[in-house]
């Protein structure tokens, strides 16, 4: 059976929540990206301090949600660079379905311009896809697994006197060429990630899962052995052969082998996993690389830890994450680590295999552009930034 990723949206960069004292979880990852560098006064300076939501890979290209769309060529040496057709817009979130990129973008005042397509990247439709938003609600992202599109939306509610403010999010599938209106409410919180197992779909909240055949048959899933609370929210789901993983804002990672009774393993004291990725055919064994970020309890700042990566080939589902579990070969050496990507929050991982039979990987991370690495011939070169190839 084909190997199913999860596509996970780490949150859309303007919008999310401000964090407890406490542990402040991944919904205070983001500020806004109005602020963010110009490309256009300096796009280098731009691209390398630039926040990433999202990655893919189409047509030969990669494009890059770094406030702007960003593209290069598959093959190395081409450079990045803002296409002439979408220069005037923000974008959110990137997927891809089938022949098909969409992508959710925003005009230079902050407004949504909707779900654009295209099937060459090159020329954009131009008008959004349709799509029908409930009384105060705003899009703000996208999801996407095998051949089923997601659209969620946020109605936001500002803090007033002793009441805190509050969210509710709406989800919308994409049928034909207009997104319908699927599970109307989604009290189970902000809406993550999106897989296939083979079997169904599975959909990511900050509280919950939902499974179902398609978009129309979503439905909330019983858990147990997992449960979040409003400090330790669910922040990523993914699916690797037989095997379920999903991360908390509170540094727990679940497994389970049927998507319903999960088994929880502690990571290190005061660490938070913002985003979850398994990749595997390096050699025999398959890795589980959980974006990680550590702080104190009396502080709401962050300190940036890269990820966190183990081999999950003989783990024992439920057993602690303890430093002594923790590996960085063969993706990178440790110095190589602690010099590069080590120094960022993750927010999404994701992997390719490219037309010359190199398998290309790449970290988004808030506010430290993009970075990659890449095995040739089973070597990894190491982590670099993407504005410094």
């Amino acid at each position: 059976m084909k190997r199913s990723k999860t596509i996970v949206l780490a949150g859309l960069l303007f919008m999310l929540l401000a964090s407890t004292a406490c542990n402040p979880g991944y919904l205070g990852l983001f500020a806004s990206i109005a602020g963010e560098n110009d490309f256009r006064v300096d796009p280098t300076a731009a691209f390398k301090a630039a926040s990433s939501s999202s990655l893919v890979q189409f047509n030969g290209k990669y494009y890059a949600a770094l406030s702007r769309l960003w593209e290069r060529a598959e093959a190395d040496g081409s450079l990045w660079t803002v296409p002439a057709a979408t220069k005037d817009y923000l974008v959110d979130s990137l997927v891809v379905s089938g022949a098909t990129l969409y992508a959710a973008f925003r005009d230079d005042a902050g407004l949504s311009v909707g779900v654009l397509s295209t099937v060459d990247g090159s020329t954009w439709d131009s008008a959004a896809l349709p799509i029908t938003l409930g009384a105060g609600h705003e899009l703000r992202g996208l999801l996407a697994a095998n051949n089923l599109v997601l659209a969620w939306s946020e109605k936001f509610t500002a803090a007033a006197g002793d009441i805190p403010a509050s969210s509710v999010y709406s989800l919308h599938y994409l049928a034909g060429a207009v997104f319908t209106a699927g599970p109307a409410d989604l009290s189970s919180g902000l809406p993550h990630s999106l897989m296939w197992d083979g079997s169904n779909y599975w959909l990511g909240t900050g509280n919950g899962l939902y499974r179902g055949l398609d978009g129309a048959a979503l439905a909330a899933v019983t858990l147990v052995g997992a449960a979040a609370t409003a400090s330790d929210q669910f922040s990523s789901l993914v699916y690797d052969t037989g095997r379920y993983f999903m991360t908390s804002s509170g540094g727990k990672l679940y497994s389970a082998t049927d998507g319903t009774t999960w088994a929880v393993s502690q990571g290190p004291a005061n660490t938070s996993f913002t985003t979850a990725f398994v990749i595997d055919g390096l050699t025999t064994d398959s890795y589980l690389l959980l974006g990680t970020r550590t702080y104190t309890a009396s502080s709401t700042t962050y300190e940036a830890d890269g990820y966190w990566q183990f081999d999950i080939s003989d783990w024992i589902a439920g057993t602690a994450l303890t430093e002594a579990i923790r590996s960085y070969d063969p993706i990178a050496s440790r110095t190589n680590f602690d010099t590069s990507i080590g120094n960022s929050v993750i927010v999404r991982l994701a992997a390719f295999d490219t037309i010359d039979g190199k398998k290309q990987l790449f970290a988004c991370t808030l506010g430290n552009g993009l970075w990659s690495n890449q095995r040739v011939d089973g070597t990894w070169a190491g982590w670099r930034r993407e504005s410094d190839r």
